[in-house]
């Protein structure tokens, strides 16, 4: 009896033994068969737990770990661009454009003369007013005066020195022809009707544009085009209301602002922030008649607080008692992309502020204190343009 036990004791061992074998084989083939970064990962699995009782420190645990990247920052809520003072008006010039000793017209029965006399205007459409001046030491019967073949007087003039004739602005070309007729004596054949004009002069009033407008530009950065909430425009009109025509104010080519200003006070316009762009932006203005000096214009924009980046982590109950009561400490990694240049953030982790201001490419801080059971965030509000390769909070 006792030789069968041995016997049979034997087989049972050595069947566990293929057993366990054939365990072992079929893990090392799992492992075989496991995707290269799973296999690396339960391979090299750094996390080491030390456990007391049911307690395990979580040393070597991530608790966080990002990338933010690039980070700008603008430094103000608010910008104000200023524009030098200008003044813009319409100036007129009085303009000769004739000038004449003599000139005579007769009429009898028998024969009708006329007399011509023509003058040029550079620009016709700059002449806001034209008038004809003559004396008339002779005079008598129907004296006719026509421009451009269309009549502009028609009458007796009864004394030497007569009121100016007016041309209308409308009649005037760039080449000019005064036409002067007389009328016959009718029934007194053996008579004559006669004019004889002395010191003929047209005169006209021209308008000089060139001062009536004004452009004048300013840059906004590509940030502050991304983060604009409101725009305003705002100027001090010195002017005289009864005098100042239409003011016409444009930014980028878009009207803002047509009417006649409020002189001597400031002047606030709001406009939509779609209107400015990236780089250089232009500022016009335009009045039709008068003038304005216009002072204090500043562009103001208004700007949207930035979306800092913003990370939400959990920290299990083990993990803050691992923390609190055990020694174990909470370690936040920041990795820079740029070294020599100054990074400078706000690390806000859990509504307690800590800034970073450094010239390397690492920075750690002990954040024990601040981490929190159950949720946690991260907030990084960057105080320079930073780039952040990478943020990770690991316990130790």
């Amino acid at each position: 009896m006792r030789g069968r036990s041995k016997r049979g004791q034997g087989a049972g061992a050595g069947q566990a033994a293929t057993f366990i074998a054939l365990i072992a084989f079929f893990i090392v083939l799992y492992i075989l068969f496991l995707p290269p970064a799973d296999r690396e990962a339960l391979l090299n699995d750094d996390t080491s737990s030390t456990c007391t009782g049911t307690f395990c420190t979580h040393e070597g645990e991530i608790l966080l770990e990002e990338t933010p990247g690039k980070l700008d920052t603008l430094g103000f809520s608010s910008f104000e661009h200023h524009i030098a003072s200008f003044t813009i008006f319409q100036k007129e010039d009085a303009t000769e454009f004739l000038k004449l000793q003599t000139i005579s017209v007769k009429s009898d029965w028998f024969k009708k003369n006329s007399a011509n006399a023509t003058f040029s205007i550079q620009d016709p459409t700059k002449v806001s007013s034209a008038l004809l001046a003559f004396s008339t030491p002779i005079r008598k019967g129907l004296l006719t005066i026509q421009l451009n073949r269309k009549t502009i007087f028609s009458g007796d003039i009864h004394t030497e020195n007569i009121d100016p004739i007016m041309l209308p602005p409308a009649l005037l070309n760039q080449e000019n022809v005064l036409t002067f007729t007389v009328d016959n004596p009718g029934f007194a054949f053996w008579t004559s009707n006669a004019y004889r004009l002395e010191n003929l002069q047209v005169i006209g009033t021209v308008v000089d544009n060139t001062r009536q407008s004004a452009t004048q530009s300013f840059f906004i950065t590509q940030k502050e085009k991304e983060n604009l909430e409101r725009v305003n425009l705002k100027l001090f009109p010195d002017c005289n209301p009864s005098a100042s025509g239409i003011l016409t104010l444009h930014i980028n080519d878009r009207a803002i602002f047509s009417g006649i200003p409020d002189c001597g006070i400031l002047n606030r316009y709001e406009f939509d922030p779609a209107t400015l762009t990236p780089g250089e932006n232009t500022f016009s203005v335009k009045a039709d008649t008068g003038s304005y000096l216009l002072d204090q214009i500043v562009i103001v924009t208004e700007l949207t607080a930035p979306d800092y980046p913003t990370y939400y982590f959990l920290v299990d109950p083990e993990a803050y008692d691992a923390i609190r009561a055990f020694g174990v400490d909470a370690n936040l990694d920041i990795e820079f992309v740029e070294q020599e240049d100054l990074n400078s953030i706000v690390l806000n982790l859990n509504g307690v502020k800590k800034q970073v201001r450094t010239r390397d490419m690492f920075a750690s801080l002990l954040v024990n204190d601040f981490i929190l059971k159950g949720n946690n965030y991260l907030q990084i509000v960057p105080q320079s343009d930073v780039n952040i390769a990478k943020v990770r909070l690991t316990l130790s």
